[in-house]
């Protein structure tokens, strides 16, 4: 029989991959399940063995009604190996079976024609096949097949045999039944045998005479005869058909056959109507074994029959004659596969690992382990973690012997891994790490500790082998003692030239600054053995890159590899780009090489070419949104920026502000009021810098040309700054004083009291105006009082304000990743830890002392005594406590400090604080102190501070058009209604994620719907009258009691594009609306009950799905063990006929009630759903939604903000603006795929990447879109045409808000910060100062030059392009 040939891949590819021995390669031949009905089972044949190791046993990975073939051998298709006969070049074993159980139909095939040798297994050096899949010779084998079979379902295998001196190459083919199920039920079914036998009674009355009644055994056995005839037919003609006037045929299979006429032309018979059926007919031309499909497709058919004849119940076949049970064809494909004198029992996980059975030799199973590294060497750890597990397991000498040597070779297991990645304090195996981190932690680290160099060079070489990073490896060898070595180091090879050895030491030193010292060796190494005069000058000078900027034009066309000087420019520009793009951390090298060359030759184009290699500034279009810069985790300070800017009436009221300029006379100021408090001529006249900065940063980002440009360090100061964070940032100053507080410094928790102030004196609307808990709202009534002379306010700051510094070890605080999210006010009943109540009390200075003045009070820590004022730092209750306990604590110093105490009337020593941080610095601490709702917050309240009034309401507070666009007014109802409910003012409606609601409306239901309040009443909120600009804040922080520290829930909430308010507007008690609304608050009572208890049903023990399947399987545990025979020692197990009854009972009732709990939370949730899906009166379009991608200790902001005009959304990522062409990005649920029965629960690395989510929504009154926003707003000024072109310094960077004015106006951005972000969204701040042009830098290209000609195009004074000089283009 020939084989398939092989391409000339297939002779050559190295085989590689995870490998099984042949007697465990037997084993999942038996267990294998084709045509999957889930991809998530495992495939036992394409899937390495190493997906299988985390079970005890691999049956376990198997589904329950998965079959565990038992094979009989097909010896017409099957040509298997002579007795004793050993593989030659001609050698090709067949073995076809059949599973007697499912039918299924088995070809294995051992073929070793392809690329023959002389040692095949099994030998002595390798007793046993070891298999592997091939990636090369599978697709020939199913081209073939299917080129025969155009229709088959086959799926077919590959592999071959690691060995190097056997060239076997095993192909396993399965095939579907030929019968399928319902032919099976045609013939077999009682019912449809009864009624044709009773049609042929009927029709044939007279003919049918004396028949009895036949069975499914006589049905299965004629057709059997039938098909065996069919070899017959050419022999003898009788054979050829069955006439329908056969009594026999037609009893059994109907009147002409018409009942089972699918299932014979299913199987190749042929009617000839009014006369007969023909027989199939095989090919008789065709030599054993078969290939043929029409005979591989009647010989399947026969033993199929075959099997279902042996399947029947044992009464049936007593009659059986002629059947005789097929040949187990086990034994052949042993002796196909070589491994006939092993058994295959049960695997485990370390020896699934190694691919071999448990009950090999100790001497076997260490060959299977090196087998395994050989064709699979990335991971060569987990062959040795389950090799020294076999040994232990077995307390066997030679497998432990195996280990240690194979330890002292250098290999290394998963937990000598573990230990070298932990060792750098790198995050995972193959995390999202790169060399270049790995290797700056391992410097990091050998400066650190210089006595471990030998342990953590090890380290780093078992990272550099598992990662296959040559460069890793380099660095941890260390090793160059020789002239070969050096050559090696720098990829360099003798004919090299010394002028090359200098490119070759900067692209190593530029690729990696780790690997510096080791180049130098090497050059020492190279400038010796050469005795090269010019490399030892150039190491004599240092290294100098004074001495590599000078470059002769016969260095450049050396770095270049040009050997012809006469070749044209084109050519020598081909060999320039081919240079940067295979070494692109030597660009400045490769750019003075072609300098040099272009002053030798005199070249414009070639100084062209360099000319617009320059920087360029990125052009921005007229209909694009312009991009704001990060200056230092304000990600989310640029999303609100961008915002606001869309947004008509605030950017034309910063545009011409003077329009709404607050007088600061004193009959003005006398009745200003913000937030229920009187505002102060510093508020004001701070608020009003805001706003001038803010306009400034508007007519930039229309007039700039730009693509992008920078906010200006003070707007982002007056936007960040509030009395709160300044008050916080004090806080910590004194509780760490040798260094920067992180987010993990203070381990604070939330205290109870009074509901927090959201930004102190800065705006003066408490939390409870905000946020739409009917509770918090009746709780926090807090009375704010004002000292006359200073204006400010007694803040009386909840400790639970301070949740923002719960440790987090994975925040960065250098970063945007350090910016934060908001703080759950559902922490706030939560006490404060004992250590930090303490570290509290002990600082004085940061004490408020019990007295209602609006002044605090500092006590010294010596006497008692009041000392000078300082700022309000914690609540009034904290304050009693402290202030109650002063005597006791100034009677009860020690004596012997009071020799350190400071005089009478004196302070004590100011505590330690941080230097003075520059402004940057001090922004970034800002930024993390507070998260987008914040800062938009205070943003409005400084516009109001700023504004003149256009009235008042009844309690005096201003009214204006920021005021009149951004809030609403809500009133909470009481039940019972003690007094008549007070209109508030809200800005913004916050939902907690934390009740996992399934979109927006349910968020908002949580807050509105009634709740129940103090002293056993309950409240319900209602909107009294609804902003313009709806907005509602998704709270995802919530406190874990496990961890103790706040995490960030992303629990995915459906965003519609279209809310209506309609349902929660303030209505009479008997009108529909509120009837409609106390039918939903009863259903949703009712469903909150349902939920729990289909939760508990639905709770997963073991591998039961629930509550019903974990009753079910002890129903069957038990009746199963009810049937195991008892032994002489133990006896019979007593089981309680009623106890499994009982279990059947239970079972049955809980999934009955399972199932009818949840047909009515359905029905519940869709009538909650429909309840006012006829309001729609005031719809609301979504506008914006706020991203954030992070944990609750940091993460990244950036904003979607729809165009109303061109339809399209559009994602604001501090500089970068695009337009999004996928909306699943905005609505999409990540968890769709994985979510079931409400709960979600991401794919496989989400825990540890989780996707971005929605954490603030504007909406937008629908009926006035065009009157409230206006997403682009370009009206491009562009730079005068002779204005002189110059190179900016910074490659590539935004424009700041005042350098995208037109030309006229200063330069200033100094001191920025740049924010790098990297994939995953977040962001690592990094000082540009290097990069920043110096002040000379900025005169000249301000300032007029004092040469006044002008340079013609390609004229060019050589000397600049000397590098030590700027290049002036």
């Amino acid at each position: 029989m020939a084989g398939v040939q092989g391409n000339i891949r297939s002779f050559i590819a190295p085989i590689r991959g995870s490998g099984r021995t042949a007697p465990a390669f037997l084993e999942d031949l038996t267990l294998y399940e084709p045509w999957r009905d889930s991809e998530d089972l495992p495939n036992l044949l394409a899937d390495s063995p190493l997906k299988f190791i985390h079970v005890p046993y691999l049956a376990d990975l198997l589904p329950l009604q998965g079959c565990r073939h038992k094979f009989g051998l097909k010896p017409r298709q099957s040509e298997p190996p002579a007795l004793d006969e050993r593989p030659g070049p001609q050698s090709i074993w067949s073995i076809a079976a059949f599973c007697q159980v499912c039918r299924v139909h088995l070809h294995v095939k051992v073929d070793y024609t392809i690329r023959f040798n002389n040692g095949p297994c099994p030998s002595v050096e390798h007793p046993l096949h070891h298999l592997v899949r091939s990636d090369f010779q599978e697709p020939l084998e199913k081209n073939a097949w299917e080129r025969r079979n155009p229709d088959s379902q086959d799926e077919i295998y590959s592999y071959r045999c690691s060995s190097r001196t056997c060239s076997a190459t095993v192909t396993v083919r399965y095939s579907p039944p030929v019968l399928r199920p319902s032919d099976i039920h045609t013939l077999t079914d009682h019912s449809l045998l009864r009624q044709r036998t009773e049609d042929a009674f009927r029709e044939r009355e007279g003919h049918t005479e004396g028949m009895r009644h036949p069975g499914p055994m006589d049905v299965l056995h004629d057709l059997r005869a039938y098909l065996r005839n069919s070899w017959r037919a050419r022999d003898d003609p009788k054979y050829r058909s069955i006439n329908l006037s056969n009594r026999r045929f037609i009893v059994r299979f109907g009147p002409e056959g018409s009942a089972c006429k699918d299932v014979l032309e299913h199987l190749g018979f042929q009617l000839v109507p009014g006369d007969c059926w023909m027989v199939p007919e095989p090919n008789f031309e065709e030599n054993l074994p078969y290939q043929s499909p029409v005979n591989l497709w009647l010989d399947n058919a026969e033993h199929e029959l075959t099997a279902l004849l042996l399947s029947r119940p044992y009464e049936e076949r007593q009659q059986l004659q002629d059947v005789t049970p097929p040949v187990p064809a086990e034994r052949e494909l042993s002796r196909a596969l070589g491994c006939q004198d092993c058994e295959s029992p049960a695997r485990v996980g370390p020896f699934t690992a190694l691919g071999c059975p448990m009950d090999l030799s100790d001497q076997l199973v260490a060959k299977a382990y090196h087998w395994q590294v050989q064709t699979d060497p990335p991971n060569a750890h987990l062959y040795l973690t389950n090799l020294k597990y076999i040994g232990n397991q077995r307390q066997s000498e030679a497998l432990e012997t195996e280990a240690v040597l194979e330890t002292s070779r250098g290999r290394f297991d998963t937990e000598m891994l573990d230990e070298a990645y932990k060792a750098f304090h790198l995050t995972g195996l193959g995390g999202p790490v790169s060399d270049e981190d790995i290797i700056g932690s391992f410097t990091a680290q050998l400066a650190d500790s210089p006595g471990h160099e030998h342990q953590l060079r090890d380290y780093l070489r078992i990272i550099g082998v598992h990662r296959d990073s040559k460069r890793i490896t380099d660095t941890a060898m260390n090793i160059i003692d020789s002239y070969e070595s050096a050559l090696a180091f720098l990829d360099a090879d003798p004919t090299i030239e010394d002028e090359h050895i200098q490119a070759l030491f900067a692209v190593k030193t530029n690729e990696n600054k780790a690997l510096e010292e080791q180049a130098i060796q090497a050059v020492r190494l190279i400038a010796q053995h050469r005795k090269s005069r010019f490399l030892s000058n150039w190491i004599d000078s240092g290294f100098s890159n004074e001495m590599q900027s000078h470059m002769e034009p016969a260095e450049g066309y050396q770095a270049l590899q040009i050997d012809n000087r006469e070749i044209d420019d084109e050519m020598i520009l081909y060999q320039y780009n081919i240079a940067v793009d295979e070494n692109p951390g030597s660009v400045d090298y490769y750019n003075r090489a072609l300098a040099a060359i272009a002053k030798g030759r005199n070249s414009s184009i070639l100084l062209d070419h360099l000319h617009s290699r320059a920087p360029q500034e990125p052009q921005g279009k007229p209909e694009e949104p312009v991009g704001l810069e990060n200056i230092g985790n304000t990600c989310y300070l640029n999303s609100l920026l961008q915002f606001l800017f869309t947004m008509n009436q605030v950017r034309q009221l910063v545009l011409n502000f003077d329009e709404y300029k607050m007088p600061l006379d004193e009959k003005s100021m006398e009745q200003k009021r913000v937030g229920q408090r009187k505002v102060s001529v510093k508020e004001v006249q701070t608020a009003q810098r805001f706003v001038d900065s803010l306009a400034s940063l508007f007519r930039g980002m229309i007039q700039t040309p730009r693509s992008s440009i920078k906010p200006e360090q003070e707007l982002a100061r007056l936007t960040l700054e509030t009395e709160s964070v300044k008050e916080k940032m004090r806080r910590r100053s004194t509780l760490k004083s040798n260094e920067r507080p992180s987010l993990g410094s203070i381990g604070t928790l939330p205290a109870s009291g009074l509901a927090p102030v959201v930004d102190s004196e800065a705006n003066g609307i408490t939390d409870t105006t905000i946020i739409q808990s009917p509770t918090d709202t009746m709780a926090a009534n807090v009375d704010m009082t004002q000292d006359a002379n200073t204006s400010k306010v007694d803040t009386r700051e909840d400790a639970g304000t301070e949740v923002q510094y719960v440790d987090n070890l994975a925040a960065n605080d250098s970063g945007s990743e350090a910016t934060l999210v908001s703080t759950p006010d559902d922490d706030r009943n939560m006490l404060v830890e004992t250590d930090e109540h303490m570290s509290i009390s002990d600082n004085k200075e940061n004490v408020s002392p019990f007295k209602p003045t609006t002044t605090s009070v500092a006590l010294s820590p010596w006497t008692g005594q009041p000392l000078t004022t300082a700022a309000p730092m914690i609540s009034s209750a904290q304050s009693e406590a402290v202030s109650g306990n002063t005597d006791e604590k100034a009677s009860g110093i020690d004596p012997a400090l009071l020799k350190y105490a400071p005089p009478p009337g004196k302070p004590p020593p100011v505590p330690p604080r941080k230097p003075v941080q520059n402004t940057t610095t001090t922004l970034e601490e800002y930024a993390r102190q507070q998260d987008v709702t914040e800062v938009m917050n205070h943003c409005i309240i400084q516009l109001s501070y700023a504004m003149r009034p256009t009235g008042f309401d009844k309690s005096g507070e201003q009214r204006d058009e920021v005021h009149d666009l951004f809030f609403g007014q809500q009133v909470v109802h009481s039940q019972p209604e003690k007094k008549a409910p007070q209109a508030l003012p809200f800005l913004n409606i916050i939902t907690r994620v934390f009740h996992q609601p399934v979109d927006v409306y349910a968020a908002i239901d949580n807050e509105f719907d009634l709740q129940d309040a103090q002293d056993g009443a309950k409240a319900y909120t209602s909107i009294v009258s609804l902003p313009p600009v709806l907005s509602i804040a998704l709270d995802r922080v919530s406190w874990n009691n496990e961890i103790k520290r706040q995490e960030k829930l992303n629990y995915h909430v459906d965003v519609p594009e279209t809310i209506y308010m309609d349902r929660y507007l303030e209505t009479s008690a008997g009108s529909d609306l509120m009837q409609r609304r106390q039918q939903t608050w009863e259903i949703k009572k009712e469903l909150a009950s349902l939920v729990a208890r289909r939760d508990e049903l639905e709770e997963k023990y073991g591998k039961s799905a629930d509550i019903p399947g974990l009753l079910e399987d002890a129903k069957l545990v038990l009746e199963y063990l009810a049937e195991v025979p008892g032994d002489q020692i133990s006896g019979e197990l007593d089981i309680s006929p009623n106890a499994i009854a009982t279990l059947g009972i239970l079972a049955e009732n809980a999934r009955s009630e399972l199932e009818e709990i949840r047909a009515r939370v359905s029905h519940l949730s869709q009538q909650i759903k429909e309840s006012f899906v006829d309001m729609r009166k005031h719809p609301y379009r979504l506008h914006a939604a706020f991203f954030h991608r992070g944990s609750a200790g940091g993460g990244h902001y950036w904003v979607y903000i729809y165009d109303h005009k061109k339809e399209v959304w559009r994602k604001y990522n501090d500089d970068r603006v695009s337009t999004v062409t996928n909306l699943n990005e905005i609505f999409g649920n990540p968890y769709a795929q994985t979510q079931t029965q409400g709960q979600q629960q991401p794919a496989s690395a989400s825990s540890l990447n989780p996707p971005p989510n929605p954490y603030l929504l504007i909406y937008l009154d629908a009926d006035r879109i065009d009157d409230l926003a206006e997403t682009v707003k370009r009206e491009i000024v562009n730079p005068p045409h002779d204005a002189a072109p110059t190179v900016p310094e910074r490659t590539d960077q935004p424009q700041s808000q005042m350098t995208a004015m037109p030309p006229t106006l200063k330069l200033s951005n100094g001191g920025d910060v740049t924010m790098l972000e990297y994939a995953n969204g977040g962001e690592q701040a990094q000082s540009s100062s290097q990069s920043e042009p110096s002040s000379a830098a900025l005169d000249s290209s301000s300032q007029p030059r004092d040469d006044p000609s002008v340079r013609k195009e390609g004229h060019w004074d050589n000397s600049q392009l000397m590098m030590d000089r700027k290049i002036d283009w």
